[in-house]
């Protein structure tokens, strides 16, 4: 057998491979597709002072809302944070 049919029987189970991974990396970013949220709704609770995150979290802030802070997803569940109510200003007296 020459070098150049050497070359050739060897690459093939190479692309196999490559091509097996591909299809499982597809497989993969399907699931992780459907098991992660694509949004999370947090709602302010004037009561308690926290916001309640839609996978059922709780968060709290010192100052400010959600994109006051910075936050764009949610650091619970990772889905894309939206925000069902703002947080009141305060009003100086």
């Amino acid at each position: 057998m020459g070098k150049r049919q050497w070359l050739e029987i060897d690459m093939q189970p190479s692309v196999e491979i490559a091509l097996e991974a591909l299809y499982s990396a597809d497989i993969v970013r399907s699931i992780v597709d459907k098991a992660l949220p694509v949004d999370c709704t947090w709602t302010y609770d004037d009561i308690d002072h926290y916001w309640s995150t839609g996978c059922k979290r709780a968060f709290h802030f010192e100052d400010g809302t959600p994109k006051d802070n910075g936050i764009r997803f949610c650091s619970h569940c990772g889905g894309k944070l939206i925000e069902a109510a703002s947080k009141p200003e305060v009003v100086d007296k």
